[in-house]
């Protein structure tokens, strides 16, 4: 806290990278929290922090059934394209760190967020190479998530109840890796200062995007997000969730999460989502069919409709193959290829631009017809709690219901 009270006094950055240079060694708290300038999504140059603060409690029951996850997390780094099994670096290969140390990760209930939104989970990749990590899972944002069930406006009707009945678990385990696989795995290339590298230039790893040697690296005080600049943020976020879509087929995170007999793995097989489009967009690409967009451009609609038994056979490659390409890209900061391939890939354009207005649309008084692509529902609300100190000193906290009204009314007596 010392630091934060510098940090806000001051205004120095460097007191508050101190700051969570200590909330990262603070393990597993029965109290969470963040608080400062954190995220730069908002910013279209990916520069400027949106301030957000956050207080939650942590669930140590939910907590300890990632502790397999954590436990394991080299061994299922491994699976990944960029490794090299029985290779270098104990099978993690020359883009991973040569001592993987798995970061924390806690589940907790948000009690309040301040912020433009309510993640599901949070990390500060940004101190995790001189840190370390720590990975937050935010377990009541992705219950009303599930319940919410805003996907099973544009899927077959046929589909809906399966996306109903396991989008619950599929949220939980998808967040899960994206945190904790997805940015905790990585390893830039640098040159600290001229002729110190942290790989042997004389034999450079093989670029296996190329198949030669990589002629491209960090260099001195270089980050990620200075390198690629307005791209950071989102390949960053890319990366990450292309590998919680990549893993959670395999048998043993599956069981981890208590899923042993064949019918729960078909089910757990089944896709939640592409929620980025970088990722649907691939997908459309090189999935060889994995799924297909249905446009009715008279009644305006947009349907997706899965061809399950190429999930695991068509899609699982096309998503490894994406993973290894930002992947490697990112560790190398090989800004000129990252642009010049999701540049164009990112681009709403053509008939994609035809379904976007479509979705857009959704539950517009002139779409409220007979469609079944047509949201009607009213989706989830995030309405938090609030906390109040009465005069004999106890703490009153105050419900509201997930309506409009207890939305404003949660706002208000907030008073901030």
């Amino acid at each position: 806290m010392g630091h934060y009270i510098d940090y806000f006094k001051t205004g120095d950055v460097h007191a508050f990278c101190k700051a969570q240079a200590t909330w990262v060694t603070d393990i597993s708290p029965r109290i969470e929290h963040i608080i400062g300038f954190i995220e730069s999504y908002r910013d279209p140059s990916g520069l400027r922090c949106e301030w957000q603060s956050m207080v939650s409690i942590s669930d140590p029951e939910e907590t300890s059934k990632l502790e397999g996850l954590v436990q394991n997390a080299a061994k299922f780094i491994r699976l990944l394209l960029w490794a090299a099994p029985g290779g270098e670096n104990g099978g993690l290969g020359p883009f991973e760190s040569s001592t993987f140390t798995a970061p924390n990760i806690t589940v907790v209930h948000a009690l309040a967020f301040c912020s433009s939104t309510v993640r599901d989970g949070c990390n500060l990749p940004n101190i995790r190479e001189d840190h370390g990590g720590k990975n937050i899972v935010f377990s009541n944002r992705l219950v009303i998530k599930a319940d919410a069930n805003p996907l099973s406006t544009f899927v077959h009707p046929s589909e809906a109840q399966t996306l109903k009945d396991h989008g619950g678990i599929v949220y939980s385990i998808k967040n899960a890796i994206h945190e904790l696989l997805g940015h905790g795995s990585g390893r830039m290339l640098r040159e600290s200062r001229p002729g110190v590298f942290n790989f042997d230039k004389d034999k450079p790893p093989t670029n296996p995007l190329t198949g030669k040697p990589i002629q491209t690296w960090y260099k001195g005080a270089d980050t990620w997000i200075t390198v690629f600049e307005d791209l950071a943020n989102t390949m960053e976020e890319c990366r990450a969730t292309v590998v919680s879509y990549y893993l959670p087929d395999e048998k043993e995170i599956l069981e981890l999460f208590g899923f042993h007999d064949s019918d729960a793995l078909e089910g757990a097989e089944t896709p939640a989502a592409n929620r980025d489009f970088a990722i649907f967009k691939y997908l459309l690409l090189h999935g060889e069919g994995v799924f297909k967009v249905d446009y009715d451009a008279s009644a305006n609609t947009v349907q997706v409709s899965v061809d399950r038994s190429k999930t695991v056979s068509h899609g699982k490659p096309a998503l490894g193959q994406l993973a290894l390409r930002l992947h490697v890209w990112r560790s190398i900061a090989d800004v000129e290829s990252l642009k010049a391939f999701y540049v164009s890939l990112t681009a709403v354009d053509g008939e994609h631009e035809a379904w976007r207005q479509a979705v857009m649309s959704a539950g517009g008084e002139d779409d409220l017809v007979s469609s079944t692509a047509v949201r009607t529902d009213a989706g989830g609300k995030i309405v938090q709690a609030n906390t109040f100190l009465k005069d004999d000193s106890e703490v009153e906290l105050r419900i509201y219901e997930a309506t409009n009204e207890g939305l404003i009314r949660s706002f208000v007596e907030r008073e901030v």
